[in-house]
């Protein structure tokens, strides 16, 4: 509430927002002019002087994945989450969560109805609602989306697009768009509206969520590290794996032998072999798979690997340290799971007591 003393100006000070991402120019932020209201978001390591409102609009397991790997400069999801439950100011995300006291929904039904499906970014969506909440003056610092030129850096040219249109929209509505020296975002005149089929954030759980590719990406690498631990591991003084043994048994028509060490054991061998369909194909008559029955595909199981390597659903692979299933470990290879085909039996013959023990 103003007062008869205060000039005119005062009264009717056009509202400012200023849209504070993690990029450089955030240096440049308007944080010890008060007439601005900061709104921040980032996951970078830093303490902003001032914040009015913080966004995090990502979910907590959506965000609690993209945060599991290292990136210089940024914090751990444990880190950040200290951060959030720290801040005074409200807290804006997908949903109230108790842990954090600030925490408030965001309106997304609003800036959707308003706006449309064009949201790309967390500044996007920043933009749009400074918009419905009848902001004068926009300004955006440390928001510089680019493509990734290099497998290391990370693309955030679908960002840009989006991004640009609602600036133009911004600027079309008689607001005006204060952009930092340097950046590379235009704002244009006849601005073109961009649907995008995922709602960026929220949508997380969509196969077509490209914000993931990284965790994807990093989640394949682990499965071929894992499959090649498991099936090139060490077991006993022979460098025999039981699993790799078992599916190149099922390969080669070889029955299994307790004590044997001459299997073959390459990873790649054993990794295509548990990708064969048949017998047939396998080179092998029907039903001849090294001892097994013929199951309704002719494929090899987990639960059929597992038996054929003579180890324990519970028992570590190759020498694990992380404790890898044998039934996990062929799945990572391309073995289906044993709910969706019947389960082969195999008999591998025990030469010091020459007797055959069946499961």
């Amino acid at each position: 509430m103003t007062t008869a003393h205060e000039p005119a100006t005062a009264r009717h000070a056009p509202r400012k927002v200023a849209i504070v991402g993690g990029g450089p120019t955030r240096l440049l932020a308007p944080f010890d002019d008060p007439t601005w209201e900061i709104w921040a978001f980032s996951s970078r390591r830093w303490q902003p002087p001032r914040v009015t409102r913080w966004f995090e609009l990502h979910a907590l397991t959506d965000l609690r994945q993209q945060l599991a790997s290292y990136k210089r400069g940024r914090r751990t999801f444990p880190e950040y989450m200290r951060f959030l439950r720290s801040l005074s100011c409200p807290v804006y995300m997908q949903r109230r969560h108790p842990s954090i006291p600030q925490s408030v929904v965001f309106p997304l039904a609003k800036v959707l109805r308003q706006f449309g499906r064009c949201f790309t970014s967390t500044a996007s969506y920043l933009v749009a609602l400074a918009m419905a909440e009848g902001a004068q003056v926009i300004g955006l610092w440390g928001v510089n989306p680019r493509c990734g030129f290099e497998p290391s850096h990370e693309d955030y040219g679908r960002q840009r697009p989006a991004l640009e249109y609602l600036l133009g929209v911004a600027r079309q509505r008689g607001i005006q768009v204060v952009l930092p020296e340097g950046t590379s975002l235009r704002v244009p005149q006849r601005p073109r509206f961009v649907r995008t089929p995922v709602l960026y954030a929220y949508d997380w759980r969509s196969p077509h969520a490209w914000w993931r590719e990284r965790v994807r990406r990093q989640w394949r690498l682990r499965r071929r590290r894992s499959a090649a631990d498991a099936l090139g591991g060490p077991m006993g003084s022979g460098g025999v794996t039981a699993a790799g043994t078992a599916v190149e048994a099922a390969r080669t028509g070889v029955e299994i032998t307790a004590g044997s060490t001459d299997a073959p054991t390459d990873a790649a061998r054993t990794a295509r072999a548990a990708g064969v369909r048949s017998s047939g194909a396998m080179g092998l008559p029907p039903g001849r798979t090294a001892g097994m029955r013929p199951g309704r595909s002719g494929r090899l199981t987990a639960s059929g690997a597992r038996r054929l390597a003579g180890v324990r659903s519970k028992q570590a692979v190759g020498g694990l340290t992380g404790r890898i299933a044998t039934a996990r470990a062929m799945r990572a290879v391309g073995v289906p799971r044993a709910r969706t085909i019947r389960a082969h039996r195999a008999r591998v013959v025990d030469v010091r007591s020459g007797r055959s023990a069946g499961w």
